[in-house]
């Protein structure tokens, strides 16, 4: 039988309260910090993978593969399902979650033998926001 933790349902708190809203374990870090909670790094990273593997959470690895970002998955989610739009700019994750994304998945079984695991797949490039912020700059 699993045991509560105080950080364990900080961290719990913490996914429900931003449950549209990609993050990393140091963004958390800070959160278990703010709240007095003294977790070391093992500790979050083990609670992390154990709601890996129950697919509570889906993990992105960043385009310099040195660190992963977490997104909350709620069980009546269909984020498992589809592909995921990553700007390099600001972080946040887009749900691709349309005909043409089924389609192309789709096709890469059928022409290509490949079966595409939806549930880490992730296109980096920029998102609308960082594209007007970086065109204000000039």
């Amino acid at each position: 039988m699993a045991y509560k933790t105080i950080t364990k349902e900080l961290i719990t708190e913490f996914l429900n309260s931003n449950p549209d809203e990609a993050f990393t374990v140091d963004e958390l870090k800070i959160y278990l910090e703010k709240h007095n909670s003294n977790a070391n790094i093992t500790t979050i990273y083990r609670i992390l993978d154990k709601l890996y593997e129950d697919n509570c959470l889906i993990k992105f690895l960043d385009e310099d593969k040195k660190r992963y970002t977490y997104k909350y998955v709620p069980r009546e989610s269909d984020c498992f399902k589809h592909m995921h739009l990553k700007c390099s700019g600001c972080g946040r994750i887009i749900h691709l979650d349309c005909e043409h994304s089924k389609q192309f998945v789709e096709h890469i079984y059928m022409e290509h033998g490949f079966t595409i695991k939806c549930d880490n797949a992730v296109l980096y490039g920029i998102c609308e926001e960082c594209k007007k912020k970086e065109k204000e700059k000039l």
